[in-house]
C-alpha cells in the first residue's frame, strides 16, 4: 500500500517534493486503493505468466531430440534454437552464453539440437556452418546468427553483444547490466581486434566451418 501511495503522490500531487502531504492520510483514499489493486493484479498476472513459461521450458537452456522439435516450436511464440556439434569449440562458447541468457529472459525459449542427431531439420533449414542460431516466431524461422561475425567476431565476445543481437527478433527486450555503460566502446574494440582475421575468426582456432 505504501508503494501505491508514493505512486499517487508522484503522479497526481506533483511528486515527493510536496511537503504538505501526509502519506498516512491517503491510505484509505479510493484512488490509492484502486492503484494498489491494479498493482497486485499486475504482479499476479506476471507471476502466472512466469510459471506458465517455466512449465513450457522457459528459463532454462536445454537440449532436445529431433522428434520434439516441432512441439517445442509450437508451444512458445519465441524460440531460439542453437544447432551445434559437441566437438566444436565455438558451439561450446555459444552454449555458455545462451545458458545465462535463458535465465535472464523468460519470455523466450532457448533450446539446442545436435546436428549429428537432427539430419532432417539440418537439411530442411539449410544449416551448413556452425555455430548456427536460428530464431523462430510462431514456429516460423525469422532470423539466424551464423558464426561470430555479428557479435564482435572474436571467441571472447561479451554476452551483451549476443543479447543485443537476439533482441532484434527473438521477442526479448534487451536489459543492460549495471556495469555496461561502455558497451558501444567495448563493441568497437572487439570489432577492431577481429578485423583482418579470416571471416572474423583467429587462425589458430577456426573450427566453425561447413561441416
Amino acid at each position: 500500500m505504501a508503494a501505491a501511495v508514493r505512486d499517487y503522490i508522484k503522479l497526481e500531487l506533483g511528486g515527493q517534493e510536496n511537503q504538505n502531504v501526509d502519506e498516512s492520510e491517503l491510505m484509505d483514499d479510493p484512488e490509492i486503493v484502486a492503484i494498489q489493486k491494479a498493482r497486485l493484479e499486475k504482479l499476479k498476472k506476471e507471476r502466472e505468466e512466469a510459471l506458465e513459461r517455466k512449465a513450457k521450458g522457459h528459463g532454462e537452456y536445454r537440449e532436445i531430440e529431433e522428434s520434439e522439435f516441432i512441439d517445442q516450436l509450437n508451444s512458445s511464440d519465441h524460440v531460439v534454437v542453437h544447432f551445434y556439434h559437441p566437438d566444436f569449440t565455438r558451439c561450446k562458447i555459444v552454449d555458455k552464453h545462451l545458458a545465462m541468457i535463458a535465465r535472464k529472459y523468460l519470455v523466450t525459449k532457448f533450446i539446442k539440437l545436435n546436428v549429428d542427431k537432427s539430419p532432417f531439420f539440418v537439411a530442411k533449414l539449410v544449416v551448413k556452418t556452425l555455430p548456427c542460431v536460428i530464431i523462430f516466431k510462431k514456429a516460423v524461422a525469422v532470423d539466424r546468427i551464423v558464426g561470430f561475425e555479428e557479435v564482435g567476431g572474436a571467441d571472447d565476445f561479451p554476452q551483451y553483444m549476443l543479447e543485443r543481437r537476439l533482441a532484434k527478433n527473438a521477442g526479448l527486450v534487451y536489459k543492460p547490466d549495471i556495469d555496461s555503460e561502455d558497451e558501444d566502446e567495448e563493441e568497437a574494440a572487439h570489432a577492431k581486434a577481429a578485423k583482418g582475421s579470416i571471416y572474423g575468426f583467429t587462425a589458430q582456432d577456426n573450427d566453425d566451418a561447413d561441416w
